[in-house]
């Protein structure tokens, strides 16, 4: 027979209490911040689409000027002492979309990776057409269903860019 190893009740006590919520609270206070990122890792380890697009931003640092970093996703780089990471950055996101594919912000963002490929990130050194464009109509559809008016416009705006796109690559 085998023996099953236990776990002491404070080790299932502490896996019952990591959240989003609770990994966010950590990852915000200095004290407490390496802890919450490792709860976050966990979090997406265990499925949750919303820790694993978290540390997919935590992680990326895009090669465009015209991308600018939200203030309290720098704050949380500095806090945490994180270094870019951009094929680890592409592998939470990818597994955000993959978890909770109704997330248009994680879809939007990997699309745009997609279409933008290494100009953008080093993840990913040649422009996938094909995939961006599944993403962005993913991403649309999700931003129609949420009413949220200026994502629709941005990928509407991107999706014209991409006929124009490939009709030059049918003309050559």
């Amino acid at each position: 027979t085998y023996l099953l190893p236990h776990k002491t009740d404070e080790q299932k006590q502490e896996e019952k209490e990591i959240t989003f919520t609770t990994a966010l609270a950590s990852i915000y206070n200095k004290e407490s911040a390496n802890d919450g990122l490792q709860m976050l890792k966990k979090l997406s380890q265990n499925g949750d689409g919303n820790a694993s697009f978290l540390l997919s931003q935590l992680y990326f640092k895009s090669r465009l000027i015209s991308d600018v970093c939200p203030d309290s996703i720098l704050e949380l780089k500095e806090t945490c002492n994180i270094k870019e990471d951009n094929e680890s950055a592409l592998q939470y996101l990818q597994k955000a979309v993959e978890q909770t594919p109704k997330n248009y912000h994680a879809t939007f963002e990997l699309a745009y990776n997609y279409w933008k490929a290494s100009d953008r990130t080093e993840a990913i050194p040649e422009r996938d057409g094909t995939k961006a464009e599944h993403y962005f109509l993913l991403s649309r559809t999700n931003a129609l269903k949420a009413n949220d008016d200026i994502y629709i416009h941005k990928i509407d705006s991107i999706l014209r860019l991409m006929e124009i796109w490939k009709e030059n690559i049918d003309e050559n």
